[in-house]
């Protein structure tokens, strides 16, 4: 815990220098918040090069910490189990055979028996198994974050304007991926995160115009959330799919718009039964 109770302690000294600067120079910061929004308007105009700096902000600004938030270490039951389950992953597993003297070496989070394996679902534990695979587990904590804030930038294009959607997606970076836990720990919630913002944002881009690139960004939204945190996730989905449901059947007597939105509802369908539920029901099997 000590490297996130540091990082807790930085991140407030970093938010009195802001509250500091902004109330003893408070002219000056006004003349360069003017100056930062004339700059930031030309920019928010093309989301895809909007989307990748933030991707790559997210990445490089971490990387420059190092010398001052090092990779963390592991410190918390939960770490460990996720830490495993990458590991099993990153090796090609699903889970691993039972130890001769389980009984004897269990820990938290953890099944010893029928199958050594994490308790948690498998979302988290691919993230590692990447980072794992290009070096270390953290670098996929490291690179999810920054899909995360890629991803809730591209949600906010579907329901504010430009500029504030750069601006939330900046928000989001400063809060969760330069010295929250998100990033500084192996548990955090980036991939839940992401699989809510492609869901709310396709949502809306469903209901202005029916595509079907926007109906698999919505399933995979799902089962993202589905193989992440089950429960939160369908209470998060739930209002989605009833607006989604409800929106069928007020435009079901527009002939001219059923095609096209029966052909955006025929991805969520087939990509929730199989990739959606896919490896949580897999990962559920090896283990019993």
């Amino acid at each position: 815990m000590q490297p996130l109770i540091r990082a807790f302690y930085q991140f407030l000294v970093g938010a009195a220098g802001l509250i500091i600067v902004q109330l003893v120079f408070g002219r000056w910061s006004d003349r360069i918040t003017r100056f930062a929004w004339h700059g930031i308007l030309p920019l928010a105009r093309k989301p895809l090069l909007c989307g990748l700096l933030l991707f790559l902000l997210v990445t490089v600004i971490r990387i420059a910490l190092l010398p001052v938030l090092p990779v963390p270490v592991p410190g918390i039951h939960d770490e460990f189990s996720y830490l495993m389950m990458g590991d099993t992953f990153a090796h090609g597993r699903l889970s691993n055979p039972p130890h001769p003297m389980w009984i004897s070496l269990e820990a938290f989070h953890i099944n010893g028996f029928p199958r050594y394996a994490s308790m948690f679902p498998p979302a988290q534990g691919f993230v590692l198994a990447i980072g794992q695979l290009l070096g270390l587990p953290w670098i996929g904590v490291l690179l999810s974050s920054a899909a995360m804030c890629a991803a809730i930038y591209w949600m906010l294009l579907a329901w504010i304007p430009p500029r504030w959607a750069l601006l939330g997606g900046l928000l989001v970076w400063l809060k969760f991926c330069a010295v929250s836990y998100w990033i500084n720990s192996y548990w955090g919630g980036a991939a839940a995160a992401i699989g809510g913002a492609l869901l709310l944002g396709a949502l809306t881009r469903l209901l202005r115009r029916p595509r079907t690139r926007d109906a698999v960004l919505f399933a995979v939204g799902l089962a993202i959330l589905a193989n992440s945190r089950p429960y939160e996730g369908l209470l998060f989905s739930l209002p989605a799919i009833f607006v989604l449901l409800r929106w069928r059947k007020i435009i079901a007597g527009e002939p001219w718009r059923f095609q096209s939105q029966a052909s955006c509802s025929l991805p969520p369908r087939s990509w929730v039964c199989t990739t959606g539920s896919s490896p949580e029901t897999l990962c559920s099997f090896r283990i019993r």
